[in-house]
């Protein structure tokens, strides 16, 4: 007995799964849906911009910010030249958190970190005992290219 065929409807995920492997599995996704909106986050910093002074400057503030002391586990820090680099590990990593108050200001810290890190969200443990979700920048390079080690 043999079954009369009926015409199926094709979702669109299937649609879209039969495009990505007529064009060997590659799928274009614009870049606005690459990089999540700039939104207003806390953000742990330990490097450069957990220096007061030089996040004012990055951020464009009109005063030094208040930052709070803070740490990150299951992390670890290299070096990329002399500049310190967070990278997954095993260690704890001591910084600071800073909540930037407007996507300008995220967009702002985007620039400075350039496309050599991308953000990260990252349980943090703040110096008074509470634990927030905060954005951090980590490499974004070839794990070859840093050194082992905080060389303060």
């Amino acid at each position: 007995m043999e079954l009369a065929s009926k015409p199926r409807n094709r979702g669109i995920m299937q649609r879209k799964f039969d495009d990505s492997t007529r064009n060997g599995g590659a799928v274009h996704v614009p870049q606005e849906l690459r990089v999540p909106p700039a939104i207003p986050s806390w953000y742990f910093f330990y490097g450069t911009l957990a220096d007061p002074k030089r996040l004012a400057q990055v951020a464009e503030l009109d005063k030094e910010p208040t930052m709070a002391k803070a740490k990150v586990m299951r992390s670890c820090l290299k070096r990329f030249g002399h500049y310190p680099v967070l990278c997954i590990g095993s260690q704890i990593v001591h910084g600071v958190v800073w909540f930037a108050p407007t996507s300008e200001i995220v967009e702002r810290l985007r620039e400075y970190e350039s496309d050599a890190y991308r953000e990260y969200p990252k349980f943090v443990k703040m110096e008074n005992g509470d634990e927030i979700l905060a954005m951090t920048f980590i490499w974004n390079g070839e794990e070859e290219d840093l050194e082992d080690g905080d060389k303060d």
